[in-house]
């Protein structure tokens, strides 16, 4: 979901930018917008169980609402045994210090943060030709701020 909100935000102010705007260039407009709200995600979902309390982001709430996120779909696939404390319901704090330190060992918080890192910079690759103006500015500024989200 949040891949195609900002493929579209990308694509409809591309489309007002330029009307004459080829269809080539359309997409990888398009397509570096499902890049940044993938890596979005990726981070956003790293940020539910390692995230910092000053962020303002409620930790656990994805666990906590029954949504398997990738991080956790990629653990089970890797310690299928994590399959009860992760599909149970809210998991106490023993179980979530454990799932976290699980997450670590199996470099999934460094492997999905390089994810990330490697969709933002095809993202920024695709993005390349645009003209240098405030709106291009402000497009890298916006990923580079995804490339910052961290704990």
């Amino acid at each position: 979901k949040t891949a195609a909100l900002i493929a579209c935000a990308c694509e409809l102010g591309a489309r007002f930018g330029d009307p004459d705007l080829p269809g080539a260039r359309l997409d990888q407009v398009r397509r570096a917008g499902v890049q940044m709200g993938h890596a979005f995600q990726l981070i956003d979902d790293l940020l539910d169980v390692f995230g910092d309390d000053a962020l303002g982001k409620p930790r656990w709430a994805d666990l906590d609402g029954a949504w398997l996120t990738l991080p956790f779909i990629r653990l089970l696939g890797a310690q299928p045994q994590w399959a009860g404390p992760l599909l149970g319901g809210r998991p106490d704090a023993s179980t979530r210090q454990r799932v976290r330190r699980a997450l670590a060992e199996e470099g999934l918080y460094d492997g999905l943060t390089a994810e990330a890192g490697a969709l933002l910079d095809e993202a920024l690759g695709r993005l390349a030709w645009l003209p240098d103006s405030p709106l291009k500015a402000t497009l890298f500024d916006t990923i580079d701020f995804i490339a910052k989200r961290r704990r």
